[in-house]
């Protein structure tokens, strides 16, 4: 399995690196495919309901909410940062609006329809809106981008090396039993480390990142157990199948989508 994380791992990196470096619509074209990859993965962890079955309408509904707060962001970051993320915002609250009054079918109305609004608003929430924020904080360069994404990618590497190699103590037994407190420590103090590392490259003072890199790398960790929750709820070890030894899209991304909104806000806060 290590291999085949390897492998998938140094056939991505260089094309995601490249449309972050090159940022644009390269970037904008990788983020909504990245929303929609995501969101087709998210559809059977959320919509699963024991009320009734999701049709084509209401699957439609909830898959595209994950999608259209990041095509509005991207449509909308280049006025500015504030343009990106209050389009991804105001289209994640339409499009839940949208939810709450189409037609869907009697199946998901009265009391049913409060479902797929939940789920709507999860998805935009959960994976659009978090996704607008890479074209914004790309404006700023693309080290403003790749710090945050590097901060997530160490401490989730020492996370599990460490929780391996020491682990004794679960963290979160019912929701992630192979996730051990020594490996959610150690990938907190990487995660910190590299964000202390990278201050140079955003211009910022070393002290200045410890809480920006604190925060994001607890949020990093934050996400991962969210979606590991959904995933336990559903039954399903990993949300999809399509990059080898990393299960899907969303299982990638999963701390990204918590680090990157946090990592933005705390550094307008701290930098």
């Amino acid at each position: 399995m290590l291999k085949a994380r390897v492998l998938t791992a140094a056939v991505l990196l260089p094309p995601v690196l490249a449309a972050v470096w090159s940022g644009g619509w390269p970037l904008a074209v990788l983020v909504v495919l990245i929303a929609a990859a995501a969101s087709l993965e998210a559809l059977p962890l959320v919509l699963g309901s024991p009320v009734a079955e999701p049709g084509p309408t209401s699957r439609w509904l909830v898959g595209a909410a994950g999608v259209v707060p990041a095509v509005a962001g991207a449509l909308a970051t280049a006025r500015g940062p504030g343009w990106g993320v209050g389009a991804a915002t105001a289209a994640a609250a339409v499009w839940v609006l949208l939810a709450a009054v189409a037609p869907v079918g009697e199946a998901w109305e009265g009391g049913k329809r409060w479902h797929l609004v939940g789920a709507a608003a999860l998805l935009s929430f959960w994976i659009g809106w978090p996704l607008a924020h890479v074209l914004a904080l790309r404006l700023d360069g693309p080290w403003a981008l790749l710090v945050p994404l590097v901060i997530v990618w160490v401490q989730d590497t020492v996370a599990y090396f460490a929780g391996r190699a020491w682990g004794r103590r679960r963290l979160a037994p019912r929701v992630s039993p192979a996730k051990t407190w020594e490996g959610a420590v150690a990938g907190l103090v990487a995660g910190l480390v590299a964000a202390v590392l990278l201050a140079e490259p955003l211009a910022a003072r070393p002290v200045a990142m410890v809480p920006v890199g604190l925060l994001t790398a607890i949020a990093g960790q934050a996400g991962d157990l969210f979606e590991s929750a959904w995933k336990r709820r559903a039954g399903r070890k990993d949300s999809g199948r399509l990059l080898p030894g990393h299960g899907g899209v969303l299982d990638r991304i999963d701390s990204v989508l918590f680090a990157l909104p946090v990592f933005a806000w705390s550094a307008a806060l701290f930098l």
